[in-house]
């Protein structure tokens, strides 16, 4: 099932990415990335957390541990503790990234 962010509100974290948590309870928080077209979210590094993503619009260039891999519109992947990434939306067009954090 996939949550609407129309009621939450977007938080900048980079000035073309923004992010929203759509449902945090207990261990688990449930949320989404936006992305304006090209937009890239530098480098961070994930704590103690398993991250488990949707491509739900667009298409990314996710770059995981030295590894760059393009993941599509309805396609998932996993971003285990402990790693750095960064994403980047390759099209001209808006981006969404949905995530699920789980934290250990």
């Amino acid at each position: 099932m996939f949550y609407s962010s129309k009621s939450a509100k977007l938080n900048e974290i980079e000035e073309d990415v923004k992010m929203c948590v759509l449902h945090a309870h207990g261990n688990i928080s449930i949320g989404e990335f936006h992305f304006c077209p090209r937009a890239k979210k530098t480098a961070s590094t994930t704590d103690a957390s398993d991250l488990y993503c949707s491509v739900i619009q667009g298409r990314f260039e996710l770059e995981l541990k030295k590894d760059r891999k393009i993941v599509d519109e309805g396609e998932v992947f996993r971003i285990p503790p402990h790693s750095n990434y960064s994403l980047q939306n390759v099209q001209t067009k808006h981006g969404i990234i949905q995530f699920r954090q789980i934290n250990r």
